[in-house]
């Protein structure tokens, strides 16, 4: 309750005060310039990813899913209610329940781990759906390299790591989605909360190889042309390099002090 209190006039300052918005999720800028931002302050910002670190991630050493039966799905972060794994679990127990091969993968852990295992071990799936836990970053890299897809209810950076790893994916039609995913061309987007037509989508992959990897093949593409290493730099410094622009241009700390100050009121 403090929070909620206490966020609304911390917004009102701090969106106010400063020339720049550096690491605002600026692919829904609509709901910070609601907030109080001004559009034109908000620098350029995308989930950071850094190729040279995928590409030299070792390969995967889980003896637990040396055994499992492919394809292997992955489902990345925490296990908490706002990520929806339950509808993961659902997708999948729907495509199981029309005879489809492969298994499940839920890389991260929460408190909604022992209701999914639960759930799994009602329907029989205790050695097709494999909690691996918290994992570092370098072994959700590895995993990741190892699955050969991904179900995405609602992901950040995860979603252009998998991308990056050459996963198909399944994923909700949202905005963080929708900005990197086109729908039959680098992934799948379904209706968000759509279990049926997340499990339809995730049962053409499940049976079709070459398109599995047609959409994999996509995915690296479009993370290597719009996230190479130089325009992540570019990208990733606007804020910054936008920021001390402006400090230099101005005539002096005190008037600039001043001017947030009157903003603010």
């Amino acid at each position: 309750m403090l929070v909620r209190k206490v966020l609304p006039l911390w917004y009102r300052l701090v969106y106010r005060a400063f020339d720049v918005y550096a690491g605002t999720p600026s692919l829904a800028p609509d709901f910070y310039v609601r907030k109080g931002m001004k559009r034109s302050k908000i620098a350029r910002w995308v989930q950071g990813i850094d190729l040279r670190f995928i590409e030299s991630t070792p390969p995967c050493e889980d003896r637990r899913l040396g055994s499992l039966q492919r394809p292997l799905i992955a489902v990345v972060g925490r296990l908490h209610s706002e990520k929806l794994p339950r509808d993961a679990l659902a997708i999948f127990l729907a495509c199981v329940a029309k005879g489809h091969p492969g298994s499940l993968i839920f890389i991260g852990d929460g408190p909604e781990r022992t209701c999914l295992q639960r759930e799994a071990a009602k329907h029989g799936l205790d050695e097709r759906v494999i909690f691996v836990g918290a994992q570092s970053s370098q072994n959700v890299i590895a995993l990741m390299k190892f699955c050969d897809m991904m179900i995405a209810p609602m992901q950040g950076s995860a979603l252009v790591e998998a991308m990056a790893c050459g996963l198909a994916i399944v994923a909700y039609d949202h905005e963080t989605h929708r900005h990197h995913i086109k729908d039959g061309s680098n992934g799948r987007l379904v209706p968000h909360r759509d279990i049926a037509a997340a499990a339809q989508a995730l049962a053409d992959l499940l049976t079709n190889p070459s398109e599995r990897k047609r959409l994999g093949a996509s995915a690296r593409a479009y993370i290597e042309r719009e996230f190479s290493y130089e325009k992540m730099v570019d990208i990733m410094n606007d804020g910054f390099v936008r920021a001390m622009k402006m400090a230099n241009e101005s005539r002096s700390p005190a008037r600039s002090l001043s001017r947030h100050l009157r903003d603010f009121s």
